[in-house]
């Protein structure tokens, strides 16, 4: 089997997170990047998830958050992965790159750690990647991941449901170009 023809998915689980260069082996123009980060509000507990869609050249495409009330931090990780790839079901995008800066999440949703409070979400993440042609999910460091920190921080506590944002708010548009030059938008690299 070539190696562009492997499946991401198991390709992921054989590596356990380690990437190699495959540049030049994927179409990357056809692929999505959904990056998505939490926040816990340390006095409060209350807790909010933002993701941001963006096209392969890191320019935006929708950004959303959600206020969730009270939560873990983990569990934030996970329902932002989740709100991110239902709106990608709703937009038919198949192929994708999920980063996130919780190597947590990560493993739970890979099957690598066992996580049995959040089963249920980590299971709907799993099926609703099953639908996806193609899909990579990375670990990221906190530094390449401003735009969704500050957009979850930006979520109101007095709405209920995904909040989107169609536009980049123009607070964002210098992180958006820092997080664009780190190199965050390559599919591919050596972990």
């Amino acid at each position: 089997m070539a190696i562009s023809d492997m499946d991401f998915r198991q390709f992921s689980r054989v590596f356990k997170g380690r990437w190699v260069s495959l540049v030049g082996l994927l179409n990357h123009d056809k692929w999505a990047h959904l990056c998505t980060d939490g926040t816990v509000n340390l006095t409060t507990s209350f807790a909010a998830a933002g993701e941001v869609l963006q096209n392969h050249l890191g320019e935006w495409i929708l950004g959303f958050n959600q206020f969730l009330g009270v939560c873990s931090a983990f569990e934030v990780e996970l329902w932002g992965i989740l709100d991110g790839l239902s709106i990608l079901q709703e937009r038919e995008v198949n192929r994708i790159l999920i980063q996130i800066d919780s190597l947590e999440a990560v493993l739970a949703i890979q099957g690598i750690i066992s996580t049995n409070p959040n089963s249920v979400l980590i299971r709907h993440i799993q099926i609703l990647l099953q639908d996806k042609d193609h899909w990579v999910l990375r670990h990221i460091s906190r530094e390449a991941n401003h735009v969704v920190d500050q957009i979850s921080k930006m979520a109101p506590t007095d709405l209920e449901g995904v909040q989107n944002l169609t536009t980049a708010p123009l607070e964002l548009i210098e992180i958006l170009d820092c997080d664009k030059s780190s190199g965050a938008f390559n599919i591919v690299n050596i972990a």
